[in-house]
């Protein structure tokens, strides 16, 4: 299964945790690129970066996110 599957809570052990990129992360969640900015900076979800200092989002992380509900993300 891949990150761009559909994902349920139960079956994320399947998708390999690799870090993905802003838009990438936004398209799977299902938000705008402000919008998952503004996910960061409230807790929502958390970052790493690259020593050039680009985000970069947990995949399982973003699936949860995605499966969740709108409820969630903007909570």
């Amino acid at each position: 299964m891949t990150a761009t599957d559909v994902a349920t809570e139960n079956d994320l052990s399947d998708v390999v945790d690799e870090p993905i990129k802003t838009g990438r992360a936004a398209e799977i969640i299902g938000v705008t690129l402000q919008t998952l900015r503004r996910m960061e900076t409230r807790g929502k979800i958390k970052t790493r970066r690259t020593p050039e200092g680009e985000r970069r989002f947990s995949t399982h992380d973003c699936l949860k996110l995605s499966v969740s509900g709108e409820d969630e993300i903007f909570r």
